[in-house]
């Protein structure tokens, strides 16, 4: 925006990261997740919509019918590396649809 002469974030220290990152969960934990969680709770739609369309958390909660059309799912994804937002369409996996079946209408 041009406000400041120079980028400030620059001199703030960056923190120190150790580990090889985010674990990946396995077959096993989202199976146990999905017993916790059965069909029909947000958890268990929440974790469907992600697990089935590759949406970040932010582009999951800002979803709703509107990017369920013709069995396809349409959506931007704006938690890209430049911010820019990426257009997503893609089927709708079976799984999801069943997931999508219990959301009721007032809740979307």
């Amino acid at each position: 925006m041009g406000l400041i002469p120079h980028n400030a974030a620059r001199e703030v220290p960056r923190y120190p990261v150790s580990g090889d990152g985010f674990h990946t969960w396995t077959e096993k934990e989202i199976e146990t997740f999905y017993s916790v969680h059965p069909l029909g709770t947000m958890a268990h739609t929440a974790m469907t919509l992600m697990l089935y369309t590759g949406a970040s958390l932010g582009d999951t909660a800002a979803m709703g019918r509107s990017n369920i059309k013709d069995g396809r799912v349409k959506y931007s994804r704006y938690n890209t590396k430049d911010r820019v937002g990426v257009s997503v369409d893609m089927l709708v996996h079976p799984f999801l649809a069943e997931c999508l079946d219990t959301v009721p209408a007032e809740c979307a």
